[in-house]
């Protein structure tokens, strides 16, 4: 059984949060959410509520969650902790250290981050210089199990 949930960035013309199952590659289920309109920060809130809903939705307990952001991911944290997921897969596509101008906000989203990163069985970084930078956030490596998952095709080195 393999539950896909998506959620559209803010500039995207399909604006619903969506949630699809399939089993045994047939489609058994779909449900949305509609869109909201506000400030960026609601629609952050109406995707972490509208995963949480999906699953609750569907009352169906998986074993893997792979969460792409932070937010995705303490969603699995939060599911792993009442019994509907077994593994939390926290997969980051893209990590800065100013991810808002906002301080507050920047401030919340690298404390997620964090947590994320301490509780999630794996964290799967797209390079190894997200570990690198986080280390100098004060996240240490050799507490966490980061790994370096690439996306695409990359050359070792000397391969021409």
């Amino acid at each position: 059984k393999l539950m896909f949930i998506g959620h559209p960035f803010s500039f995207a013309s399909q604006k619903e949060s969506t949630a699809t199952i399939y089993e045994k590659s047939v489609l058994k289920a779909e449900a949305r959410v509609p869109q909201i309109k506000g400030p960026e920060v609601f629609l952050y809130l109406k995707d972490f509520f509208a995963t949480f809903y999906f699953l609750l939705k569907f009352r169906s307990k998986f074993q893997v969650y792979v969460g792409v952001d932070p937010l995705n991911a303490l969603v699995g944290l939060l599911l792993k902790r009442l019994g509907f997921v077994k593994v939390v897969i926290f997969y980051v596509i893209d990590y800065v250290p100013q991810r808002f101008k906002n301080r507050i906000l920047n401030s919340i989203y690298h404390s997620i981050d964090k947590a994320c990163v301490y509780n999630a069985d794996y964290t799967w970084n797209l390079t190894s210089t997200m570990a690198d930078a986080r280390e100098r956030r004060g996240i240490r490596k050799d507490k966490t199990n980061q790994i370096t998952v690439p996306n695409g095709f990359f050359r070792t080195q000397g391969e021409t």
